[in-house]
C-alpha cells in the first residue's frame, strides 16, 4: 500500500508540473509574441550540488525537492555488529526514534571460580569490580625446601633453595628400614641380614631385649641349686659373680661352722679332712679357716651333725642363665632345667627389621648371632635422579640411628614467594604444589565476597578483554534477552554515527548511499539547502 501511495503521489506531482507549464507558456507567448524561447542563465552560484564527504544518504533532501531532481533509489541502511558490540546501551540515548535496540544485561563474578588475584581490577575502566586481594606465603615451619612448588608458579615467584639428602655409609646399618620412607625409591641399600649358630647358643636368653622386634626366638634354660646337694664349696658362686651375681651364701656365712655340742672322742672329723684344717682344742673339734677348702668331707664324717656347712642361696631375678654355676659344680647341686617346648634358637625373619642391635651392641657374648652380608653388596646411597628432595625420609624417621643428613645448599636462604612477582593466581595452592600444607592464602582483615559495584557502565571490557583469565566474571542477560539490532524505526538520519555513540567498539556499521543532484530536473530554487543536518546540499560552481 505504502508503494502504491508513493506512485499516486508521483503522478500528481508530474500532472502538476505540466499543467503549470503549459498555463505559464501560454500567458507568456499571449503577452510576448515576439519572444522565440526561454534560455537559463549560468550564474556564478547557479548549481547546486550534494558533497559526498557530508552526505549520510538519510533522505531529508528528498521531500523539499518539488521537481525530484534529487535522486536516492535507496536511503543507508544502519546494522549492528553483533560480534564488536558488548550490549553496554552507551548507544541507544543517541538516537531520536529509540530505534537502537540493546536488552539491559548485568555483569557479575562467580564466587566459586574468583581466585581474587586482582588482575581485572585494572582493566575496568568505571573501578567497578571491587576484590579484596589476598596474599600467598611459605610457612617456614612446614617448608620442607624441597622445590617441588617452584615449577607449579607461572610467574617464577617462589624462591626455594633446594636441601640437599644423603647416607653417612660410615656409621648406616644397612638395615634397608629407610627405604620405605622414600615414595621415589630413592634410598638404595643392601641390607645385612642376621642369623644364630645353634652350636654356639647356650639359650641364655641375654639377646632377647636388645631386639626391639622380638624377633629373637630363644628357649631359655633356668638353672636351680640343689641345697641336699651343696656342700658349700663356693665355685658357683666365684663363676656367678663374674656373669649375674645372683647367688650368695646363706646368711652371709661362706664358712664351715662348729655347733657347741661337739665333744665325740673318736673325732672322724679331723681324720676325714684332706687339707688338715680341723684340730681338736679341750675336746671340741676347730676349722682352720684359712685351709679349708669347703669339700664338706668333715660334714659327712660327723655321724652327731655337728659340723655345719655353709650353704648357697639363688636370686633368680638376676640369673642370666650364663649356665656356669651348672658347669662348675662337680657336687650336682646346680640342676639344669630346659623347657618343654625347648626348641633350636632363630631369628624370625618375618619380624626381623635388618637394625643390628643383636650384633652390633654385643648382645651375645659367646658369639653365637652372626651377621650375613649379601650378594652384590654396595654403600648405601641416595639416588640424586630419583630424589625430590621432599625429606620424609628424615621428617618420617625413616633412620631411626640418624645416619640419613640433609645439607643446606650454599646461600641458603629463608623460602619465599615474592609478592611483587606474584599474580596471585593461587596455582600453587589449587594445584597442590605443596604437599606438605607450607604454602597457604593470606587474606586480608576487611576481606569481603568479590563483585562488581553499580559503577558499572556493562561497557564489557572485563569480559571483551579477556579481564580474569580464570572466566569467573560472567554476563547475565534478562529473561526477554534479544540480540542487539537496529529495528525499523531508524530514519537512517546517522546520529548514531556521526555523533561516535559506539565510539569504542564500533559496532554500528553504516551502508552508506550517497544522494545526487539532476542538474537537468533541479530548477536551483534552494529549498533543499536548509533541510540537510549535515550540510552536505550548497550552491557552487
Amino acid at each position: 500500500m505504502e508503494e502504491e501511495n508513493e506512485k499516486n503521489e508521483q503522478g500528481r506531482r508530474d500532472f502538476l508540473k505540466k499543467a503549470s507549464a503549459f498555463i505559464i507558456g501560454a500567458s507568456v507567448i499571449s503577452v510576448l509574441p515576439g519572444i522565440q524561447g526561454c534560455k537559463r542563465e549560468e550564474g556564478p552560484y547557479s548549481l547546486i550540488k550534494i558533497d559526498e564527504d557530508k552526505c549520510v544518504g538519510c533522505g531529508d533532501c528528498l521531500e523539499p525537492c518539488y521537481y525530484n531532481a534529487i535522486i536516492l533509489p535507496e536511503k543507508s541502511k544502519y546494522s549492528i555488529d553483533v560480534a564488536e558490540c558488548t550490549e553496554c546501551q552507551e548507544c541507544v540515548p543517541v538516537c531520536p526514534e529509540n530505534a537502537i535496540k540493546i536488552s539491559k544485561i548485568g555483569y557479575f563474578i562467580e564466587v566459586a571460580d574468583c581466585v581474587e588475584c586482582g588482575e581485572c581490577m585494572p582493566v575496568c575502566p568505571e573501578n567497578a569490580i571491587d576484590i579484596s586481594v589476598v596474599e600467598y606465603v611459605i610457612d617456614e615451619d612446614l617448608c620442607r625446601n624441597c622445590g617441588l612448588c617452584v615449577p607449579v608458579c607461572p610467574e617464577e615467584a617462589i624462591d626455594i633453595s633446594i636441601m640437599d639428602y644423603s647416607i653417612n655409609d660410615e656409621l648406616c646399618r644397612n638395615c634397608g628400614q629407610c627405604t620405605s620412607s622414600c615414595s621415589q625409591n630413592a634410598i638404595s641399600i643392601t641390607p645385612y641380614s642376621y642369623f644364630i649358630i645353634a652350636a654356639y647358643c647356650i639359650n641364655c636368653g641375654q639377646c632377647v631385649p636388645t631386639c626391639s622386634q622380638n624377633a629373637i626366638d630363644i628357649s631359655v634354660i633356668d638353672y636351680t641349686i640343689n641345697s641336699a646337694n651343696c656342700v658349700g664349696c663356693g665355685d658357683c658362686i666365684d663363676v656367678c659373680q663374674s656373669q649375674g651375681n645372683c647367688l650368695t651364701w646363706v646368711g652371709g656365712y661362706d664358712y664351715y661352722r662348729v655347733k657347741s655340742t661337739c665333744g665325740c672322742g673318736p673325732h672322724y672329723c679331723v681324720s676325714a679332712c684332706p687339707e688338715n684344717a680341723i684340730t681338736i682344742v679341750g675336746g671340741k673339734a676347730q676349722i682352720n679357716h684359712s685351709l679349708c677348702v669347703r669339700c664338706g668331707e668333715c660334714v659327712d664324717a660327723c655321724p652327731w651333725n655337728e659340723i655345719i656347712p655353709c650353704k648357697v642361696q639363688q636370686d633368680s631375678s638376676n640369673c642370666n642363665h650364663c649356665g656356669e654355676c651348672f658347669t662348675a659344680c662337680t657336687y650336682g647341686a646346680v640342676n639344669k632345667v630346659i623347657p618343654a617346648d625347648s626348641h633350636p634358637s632363630v631369628i624370625d625373619t618375618d619380624l626381623c627389621n635388618n637394625c643390628g642391635d643383636c650384633f652390633n651392641n654385643v648382645a651375645c657374648s659367646y658369639g653365637a648371632i652372626r651377621r650375613d652380608i649379601p650378594e652384590g653388596f654396595h654403600t648405601p646411597f641416595i639416588d640424586q635422579g630419583l630424589c625430590t628432595n621432599c625429606g620424609d625420609c628424615i621428617v618420617n624417621n625413616g633412620c631411626q640411628y640418624g645416619h640419613i643428613i640433609s645439607t643446606e645448599p650454599e646461600g641458603f636462604e629463608t623460602p619465599v614467594i615474592h609478592s611483587e612477582i606474584c599474580d596471585r593466581c593461587g596455582d600453587c595452592i589449587s594445584l597442590n604444589a605443596c604437599p606438605y600444607g607450607a604454602i597457604s592464602k593470606k587474606i586480608p582483615s576487611d576481606s569481603h565476597l568479590p563483585l562488581i559495584t553499580s559503577a558499572c557502565t556493562q561497557c564489557g571490557d572485563c569480559i571483551e578483554l579477556d579481564a580474569c583469565q580464570y572466566d569467573a566474571i560472567n554476563k547475565n542477560e534478562p529473561e526477554d534477552y534479544v540480540a542487539p539490532h537496529i529495528s525499523s524505526n531508524c530514519t537512517s538520519c546517522g546520529d548514531c554515527i556521526e555523533l561516535n555513540a559506539c565510539n569504542d567498539y564500533h559496532a554500528i556499521i553504516r551502508d552508506l548511499k550517497i544522494a545526487e543532484i539532476d542538474q537537468k530536473a533541479c530548477t536551483k530554487c534552494g529549498k533543499c539547502l536548509h533541510v540537510c543536518n549535515y550540510n552536505a546540499i550548497h550552491q557552487g560552481k
